[in-house]
């Protein structure tokens, strides 16, 4: 059993984005593993000072939801997925704001920070939209040293996602 915390990074709650992730969920639990979501549109998540305190104490200075809950669960869990809608052709903010905060992960010990991770995205259009966004992931992972385990890039969302992207998340979730 895996223990899989979802980050959540678009500001509408029940977009196409949370759809998206709700289906990866419902295959995730189905396989049995334990699923812990936070929608950072409701979350306080500030993002990095780059004031290198973390450098000395191992730990974020900053006193907000993601030092509060999402870093415990952060630490505990063995595979992060992160979702968001495309704005820009980048992520959003919120899901930028997540992944800069994870840098006092470089600071741990690599047991506690070895992850397998998993990008799941919404865009209206489709195709290369999705290109900056998947680098700057696999770079970042890599940084922290997390693994890439997949990712579902549902092209041609309007107000629902398409059938088939909602059955390939379902399925990624599933196969874990």
């Amino acid at each position: 059993m895996r223990d899989i915390l979802v980050i959540m990074g678009s500001p509408r709650a029940g977009g196409t984005t949370n759809a998206l992730t709700d289906a990866f969920i419902k295959g995730a639990e189905e396989a049995g593993h334990r699923v812990t979501k936070f929608s950072l549109g409701q979350c306080k998540v500030n993002g990095c000072l780059g004031c290198n305190g973390c450098m000395r104490t191992g730990t974020c200075v900053q006193d907000d939801d993601m030092t509060r809950e999402i870093y415990p669960k952060l630490l505990e869990c063995d595979t992060v997925v992160m979702a968001s809608p495309i704005y820009c052709y980048m992520c959003t903010a919120l899901l930028k704001c997540f992944v800069e905060r994870t840098y006092p992960m470089s600071m741990q010990p690599a047991s506690r920070t070895r992850k397998d991770a998993i990008l799941l995205m919404t865009a209206m259009a489709g195709g290369s939209v999705f290109k900056p966004t998947v680098e700057w992931h696999r770079a970042n992972i890599g940084y922290i040293g997390w693994r890439d385990r997949g990712m579902v890039l549902a092209g041609g969302c309007g107000s629902t996602v398409p059938g088939r992207y909602l059955e390939e998340a379902y399925n990624l979730g599933k196969k874990l």
